[in-house]
């Protein structure tokens, strides 16, 4: 009986048994455990995705999670300034969504459709709008990034304030042209 077989076996008696598209690729060596829903084409590598408390975690179409990501929702016991981020209680990753290798999702957190994650990145109770390009060795922390604004490598967002200051500085690049072929 291979480990995928034994984790459904024991997802199945503690009556939280993932949700998997048939049209999903997933990883054999992946762990997915909980209330997990994953849609229709999505691609999993050998990577955890894990809801240890009683929330979802929703992954969307046509998504690609890569090597060695870790999602993982527990509850929150964060206060966070921002009303609407107080409002999310799951980790709820959109359609057309690429997760790069070794990045760290923790809930609650909203990723909408059409963003790209970099390598080595952590988002953190966090909503990340459409169209967002996160480059590698990002931080996101209790923010809501607006749709389809790029943060730089090696950012540290954990306040409006840095936010602000990152798209101002973006702005002030000539010729910066973004796209996500």
């Amino acid at each position: 009986m291979n480990s995928w077989k034994i984790r459904k076996i024991v997802s199945k008696e503690k009556k939280c048994e993932p949700q998997i598209s048939k049209t999903a690729f997933i990883n054999n060596k992946a762990e997915i455990k909980g209330k997990v829903y994953i849609g229709d084409n999505c691609s999993i590598g050998k990577s955890k995705i894990i809801s240890e408390t009683n929330h979802n975690i929703y992954i969307g179409r046509n998504s690609v999670v890569k090597e060695y990501v870790l999602i993982c929702s527990k509850d929150n016991t964060s206060i966070f300034k921002n009303t609407q981020i107080n409002n999310i209680k799951d980790i709820y990753i959109g359609d057309k969504v690429f997760i790069s290798s070794e990045v760290i999702i923790h809930g609650p957190t909203l990723i909408s459709n059409g963003v790209y994650i970099g390598n080595n990145s952590a988002i953190m109770n966090s909503k990340i709008g459409e169209n967002c390009v996160i480059q590698d060795k990002v931080i996101i922390c209790n923010v809501d990034i607006p749709p389809e604004t790029c943060i730089p490598s090696k950012s540290v967002i954990d306040s409006i304030e840095k936010l602000n200051f990152v798209i101002a500085e973006i702005k002030h690049l000539p010729n910066l042209k973004l796209s996500m072929a």
